[in-house]
């Protein structure tokens, strides 16, 4: 009689620091809630432990190898939602100012290059999140709801894009909405989109451009922080891989 055998392997850990050192229960990462499906329908599992998040993925035994139960055809975008205890001793520098055009100021981060290329500074098993040694101006991100608003000056702007940010390619303006030069108001509507990363950009003689994350509900539970985890692969090797982010704290 054959018998089936299940598993979970550590497949990522996502590492919160402040001033190189764990986070603890200042800084919670967590699964968003608004795609809690796609762990189930990928046999993932992710426990939190001390400012840092491992994500286990299920593998079944077939005879001669573990394999994870469910294979990836297609990339997979797997976000998590960040949020400061702001009760707590240590508070990044990040959080404690600043504002963005298209939403409330959050931070964004993800293991995808501008081109597209995931985990393309992998070093020692290794990815930073960040574009310096600690979260900056490059990880400012906004949140925004479906209905996406700005205030603008009238004929300063002629056009609002926006484009997914997604593995395999450079960010496509797809998204195009002309302006009237009297407009006071520059908007975009995401509802036949799906929820994600966005970069959003208006054009004109001073370009401005933000990178944006479209969803109603992280919107609503008042989310510090989403950081995307994007794989076309399992990481098979026993080690997990490491997603590291590091906060400055003074």
């Amino acid at each position: 009689m054959e018998t089936l055998a299940w598993r979970y392997h550590p497949e990522f850990t996502v590492q919160l620091l402040i001033n190189g050192q764990d986070a603890d229960d200042s800084i919670r990462l967590i699964p968003a809630t608004s795609d809690a499906g796609i762990f189930e329908r990928y046999g993932l599992l992710a426990k939190n432990i001390s400012g840092q998040v491992t994500v286990f993925v299920k593998q079944r035994h077939d005879g001669i190898a573990w394999i994870p139960v469910a294979s990836l055809s297609q990339a997979l975008v797997l976000p998590f939602w960040l949020e400061v205890n702001h009760a707590a001793a240590r508070i990044p520098d990040f959080f404690r100012q600043g504002k963005q055009r298209f939403g409330k100021k959050i931070l964004y981060a993800n293991n995808v290059s501008g081109t597209g290329v995931i985990d393309a500074n992998v070093n020692a098993n290794t990815v930073t999140l960040s574009a310096a040694a600690a979260a900056g101006n490059t990880e400012n991100g906004a949140l925004s709801p479906f209905i996406l608003s700005a205030a603008i000056t009238p004929g300063t702007f002629n056009f609002i894009r926006a484009g997914r940010i997604q593995s395999g390619a450079a960010v496509s303006f797809s998204i195009n909405q002309a302006l009237a030069s009297t407009q006071t108001t520059a908007s975009l509507d995401f509802r036949q989109q799906a929820a994600g990363a966005y970069v959003v950009k208006l054009d004109g003689g001073s370009p401005v451009e933000e990178r944006v994350v479209i969803n109603d509900q992280a919107a609503l539970s008042g989310v510090n922080g989403i950081i995307e985890i994007h794989r076309d692969t399992w990481h098979l090797p026993p080690q997990p891989r490491i997603y590291q982010l590091n906060f400055l704290s003074t």
